[in-house]
């Protein structure tokens, strides 16, 4: 059995990586000291950067403390810092959004995605954190997280180059299709 530990502060996510944590959420003050422990262990970080994001941008309109915002405004330049830290050593880094919390719908994987190259991420480093690594931090890479004979072919197609242009998975708007399990789906034109 593995489990996720949702961890903001240094001691959390040592005492988490250490009690066998497959995944640290959040993960806001993952230094140096919790990377190495993490690339030791074989531990996930999936930093939830969209979350944090959203807060920034629109923590204050809707009705977030001012001193929250700002607080969360600090801590994210560090924890960016800390999340391409944490990449450079091989930690492995899986996108998650923490979706349904505040100001982050479900639906917000491709804003994640675009949050990774935002901070450094090359842009297939990005697209990986949230296919093949996601699918491996699950255990269910063998049938997930990439196109290969044998695999269900879960798939979107967008209006065009995500290479150039991450922004483009932010939103249904520019989704022309998605395959599930090797099936065409919704189109549009």
């Amino acid at each position: 059995m593995y489990f996720a530990s949702h961890a903001h502060n240094k001691p959390a996510i040592l005492r988490s990586i250490r009690a066998g944590c497959r995944s640290i959420e959040h993960g806001m003050d993952f230094d140096a000291a919790c990377a190495e422990l993490a690339a030791e262990h074989g531990a996930f970080l999936v930093p939830t950067l969209t979350v944090m994001d959203r807060i920034i941008r629109y923590g204050k309109d809707a009705g977030v403390a001012a001193h929250i915002v700002d607080n969360v405004r600090r801590r994210t330049e560090r924890h960016v810092q800390h999340v391409l830290h944490a990449h450079r050593v091989g930690v492995a880094i899986a996108a998650g959004t923490d979706a349904g919390s505040i100001l982050t719908p479900h639906g917000s994987a491709g804003r994640e995605v675009a949050n990774l190259g935002r901070i450094g991420f090359a842009p297939l480093e990005a697209i990986r954190a949230a296919t093949e690594t996601s699918a491996r931090l699950l255990k269910i890479g063998a049938t997930l997280g990439t196109l290969a004979e044998g695999k269900l072919a879960d798939l979107i197609v967008v209006r065009g180059n995500v290479e150039a242009d991450l922004s483009l998975l932010e939103g249904p708007a520019n989704v022309r299709n998605v395959m599930l399990a090797g099936r065409m789906g919704i189109t549009s034109p």
